[in-house]
């Protein structure tokens, strides 16, 4: 009688139900707390979407190496640190950042939601590999870059590097991952919405300067 009358459960008190459900509170259905007691499989929570980024990342560069690109260590050596390197930085950035914001950020939580708020930029990788693949060709300028392309008779090449640097960056990919990124804070660091939002934009201020910076090396 107890399990035939749990869905009417659900309606009348949703929160403690889902939490105790075992497979919500291990983290295999959802990525992402119904509430905030829920926890986690390591493999189900961070693993999934890190292993399909490097997937992703891995068939991108057989692509590029089918097209003859001569830069593939350095683009191997960017994509494999950026994924496994960038992806705790960006936690721990986050991390310090909200709580500067009044947030309380749970790490391992705020670890798992960050790795899933990356999937619409594998999906950005897996679409361009496929793009290049198709047409036989690199694809040089990503992103809004294309109305910038750098020409070596420009009067300013560091303008124009940084210029196209930055255009590169602005996608729907990249906006969906930001949009991701806001709820995962606002989960991850007990926020709410506006300052979450918050969050995310000076870390995003702070990684566009970092990438700048590089860009003009």
């Amino acid at each position: 009688m107890e399990n035939l009358l749990r869905p009417l459960s659900v309606l009348e008190q949703p929160t403690p139900t889902l939490t105790l459900s075992p497979v919500v509170k291990t983290g295999w259905l959802l990525p992402y707390p119904v509430g905030r007691s829920a926890t986690y499989h390591p493999l189900a929570g961070w693993g999934i979407p890190i292993g399909l980024g490097l997937l992703c990342f891995y068939g991108r560069l057989f692509v590029l190496a089918a097209l003859h690109r001569s830069d593939l260590e350095w683009t191997l050596l960017g994509g494999v640190l950026g994924i496994l390197v960038g992806w705790p930085a960006q936690t721990l950035a986050l991390a310090t950042i909200s709580r500067g914001c009044a947030g309380q950020p749970h790490v391992t939580r705020l670890l798992t939601l960050t790795a899933w708020a990356s999937l619409p930029l594998t999906l950005r990788d897996a679409v361009q590999s496929v793009y290049m693949l198709t047409t036989g060709q690199a694809l040089l300028y990503p992103g809004l870059s294309g109305l910038l392309p750098v020409s070596a008779a420009t009067p300013n090449p560091d303008l124009l590097a940084v210029s196209h640097y930055l255009l590169g960056q602005v996608d729907l990919y990249k906006l969906a991952a930001l949009a991701l990124l806001v709820f995962a804070v606002r989960e991850g660091a007990q926020l709410s919405t506006p300052k979450a939002l918050l969050v995310v934009s000076i870390y995003s201020i702070l990684s566009l300067s970092l990438g700048t910076v590089l860009a003009l090396l």
